[in-house]
């Protein structure tokens, strides 16, 4: 029987093998964002970005989540971020950073690893074409993508 405890969350040593992957093959790269205080670069329990301070700014903010209809993980990662990203920009917004919700299917650490790189990797693809910075998020076993 699986854990359910803290939200269960995908095994810290997965996850950190996958970012270190991102980082190696400079997948969605971390570049400098003025706006980014604490994000992937320190990962903490929290994302710190800084409040926009030109008059007339705001935040703008949306969380977004679906299931996979598509075997590729690593196209539904391209998906997934682009859908997100779609509810800023038809609002006009700047994407400037973003938050990942990610469930890996129950399986043997490697997979789940595989798994959640090519998620990851497909995701920080768009949001880097889009200049926008991941900083933190969830991930989660389940049943299913």
């Amino acid at each position: 029987m699986r854990c359910g405890g803290c939200g269960s969350k995908v095994g810290g040593s997965i996850l950190s093998k996958v970012m270190a992957r991102l980082r190696k093959h400079k997948v969605g790269e971390i570049k400098d964002n003025p706006h980014v205080l604490v994000g992937l670069d320190s990962p903490d329990d929290c994302a710190i970005l800084k409040p926009p301070s030109k008059p007339g700014e705001v935040l703008v903010q949306t969380v977004d989540f679906f299931r996979s209809f598509i075997s590729d993980p690593y196209v539904f990662g391209m998906v997934a971020a682009n859908h997100a990203l779609s509810d800023c920009h038809a609002m006009g917004a700047k994407t400037v950073s973003a938050l990942a919700i990610a469930v890996v299917p129950y399986s043997s650490p490697p997979v789940m690893e595989e798994l959640l790189y090519r998620i990851m990797a497909g995701a920080n693809k768009v949001l880097e074409e889009s200049g926008c910075t991941l900083v933190g998020g969830h991930t989660c076993e389940g049943p299913e993508l």
